[in-house]
């Protein structure tokens, strides 16, 4: 089994055991004593852990969290009793203080609601959580978002945002497994994708439970009912040429959308399963190009072309273009007659060196500038070997 997938980019706060489910609520927070010059009272916190058909899970450890909306201020934890209830007194709060508490049950952790807190009022937290079912998970895929970043020419950054919807009333897994651990969630990945992470300041993954199997992210834990957005980034290095991108659908998906940018023409994209639609200029760094497709089915490939965009007919093109016409027109005139240049192998040569820049180009071997010039210099040697056909067969008695 390949090593769980590192978190990068920010730092998160470590405890041991289950109390890393508390970092997952107060990862951008410190903890902090309550600041100078605010009036305190006192307040009693209940809270009740209660499953899918309301009945309250006992010896359930629970963290609570308490905030002036700034700043965490105060941490407790502890185990709830018969009927799922844990009770905290004489809290101390202050104007704008919410609690929220956080528990990991079978395998997943589940999360209230912040709740107002108010002096001499005792305040009620309802979380609810969902056993795991015994059959599998029935999962579909809503949407598929693939934002792609043009870093530089064959260098892309992409955040792939998954929408997936458990419609059963229970938590569970899905009817497969990886080295004696359950899956509970497959996200697609490309096959060639490098330095591939969850986006951590977006809640819904957690990296001690991921594993990269092939062109798959697995996550072990259950998947509750209702709707979960899972978001990840990854590098995608095509090489200048571009390459051909495949992602394996795991679930049925109602939609798959792609932008790509900023800007129009960074990145061109070929798919006979993708429609181009206008630009997506309402977001930021835009605008971006767009394109959708239609319903997938589980286990269906999703397929498309990425490389940069290239006009479809540049400078460089339409002297190609006359050139073609030129040595055209000399064939047509040797067939008829015409009498061929006087230095047919200065022509061969010109027209490998032609190709030689164009091949060079397309490589990354030689820039812009250099290509351009190079290329209209060799071009223009060409014609003049042409124009001097073309009089020589004007000159009668020759």
């Amino acid at each position: 089994m390949s090593p769980p997938i590192r978190i990068r980019h920010v730092p998160w706060r470590h405890f041991a055991g289950t109390a890393l489910i508390l970092a997952t609520l107060i990862a951008t927070f410190a903890a902090m004593p309550p600041r100078d010059g605010q009036d305190l009272g006192v307040a009693t916190l209940l809270v009740q852990v209660v499953d899918e058909t309301g009945t309250g899970i006992s010896n359930q450890e629970v963290y609570v969290v308490i905030s002036d909306g700034e700043e965490v201020v105060a941490e407790f934890t502890g185990d709830t009793t018969l009927g799922g209830v844990l009770r905290f007194n004489d809290i101390s709060v202050g104007a704008q203080y919410t609690a929220s508490a956080v528990t990991l049950f079978q395998g997943y952790p589940y999360r209230s609601l912040a709740t107002p807190l108010a002096p001499g009022v005792e305040a009620v937290i309802l979380l609810g959580v969902f056993t795991v079912g015994p059959d599998a998970t029935n999962l579909h895929i809503n949407i598929l978002h693939i934002i792609i970043n043009v870093l530089q020419p064959g260098v892309y950054q992409v955040i792939q945002l998954l929408e997936v919807l458990n419609p059963g009333e229970t938590a569970g897994y899905t009817a497969e497994a990886l080295e004696g651990r359950q899956i509970g969630l497959v996200i697609p990945v490309p096959s060639m994708a490098t330095n591939i992470a969850p986006v951590e300041q977006i809640a819904g993954l957690d990296s001690d439970n991921l594993s990269l199997n092939g062109n798959r992210l697995l996550d072990f834990r259950p998947v509750p009912p209702g709707t979960h957005q899972m978001v990840i980034q990854y590098e995608l290095h095509t090489g200048a040429g571009g390459a051909d991108i495949e992602l394996t659908i795991p679930y049925p998906t109602a939609q798959v959308t792609v932008l790509a940018g900023p800007g129009l023409d960074a990145v061109e994209i070929n798919s006979d399963q993708l429609a181009e639609r206008p630009p997506a200029t309402d977001i930021p760094g835009g605008p971006f190009a767009y394109w959708e497709s239609d319903v997938f089915s589980s286990g269906d490939t999703l397929h498309f072309r990425l490389g940069p965009r290239r006009p479809l007919l540049s400078t460089a093109s339409w002297s190609l273009l006359g050139l073609a016409v030129a040595l055209f027109a000399s064939t047509i005139a040797s067939i008829w007659g015409g009498r061929p240049s006087d230095t047919p192998r200065d022509r061969a040569r010109l027209v490998a060196e032609i190709a030689q820049l164009d091949q060079a180009y397309d490589s990354g071997n030689l820039s812009d500038s250099d290509y351009h010039a190079r290329r209209a210099e060799t071009i223009e040697h060409l014609m003049q070997f042409q124009r001097k056909d073309s009089t020589n067969q004007s000159i009668p008695g020759e």
